[in-house]
């Protein structure tokens, strides 16, 4: 059973969905600006059912622990990808400066 309950109303709308199964039940926190839901249901449809047929989507595809995994993992590429970033900059920085020397 998928529970989609709207907990906050800013600029983009905040869902509180509570995904039940067996005896287990996990908590997810969503937020979809009002643009999106709108341009992904043509304005035919609530931005609560949209969240519920969202999940419904991913409970077809996997169990209910792994629905934020990919968002894990996006963090550790965006980490892996910045801290990649950083040696390539102290890299550039220490050749440069060794050019620097060896010019003079």
């Amino acid at each position: 059973m998928i529970h989609v309950r709207r907990t906050g109303e800013q600029a983009s709308p905040v869902f509180e969905v509570v995904v039940r199964e067996g005896k287990g039940e996990t908590r997810h926190h969503v937020t979809m600006s009002r643009e999106m839901s709108e341009r992904l249901t043509a304005g035919k449809h609530t931005p609560e059912r949209h969240v519920e047929a969202a999940f419904r989507f991913l409970l077809d595809r996997g169990p209910k622990e792994s629905i934020l995994r990919p968002a894990r993992k996006a963090r550790e590429r965006d980490k892996r990808a910045t801290e990649t970033r950083l040696r390539g900059w102290a890299w550039k920085t220490r050749t440069q400066k060794r050019r620097r020397k060896l010019s003079l």
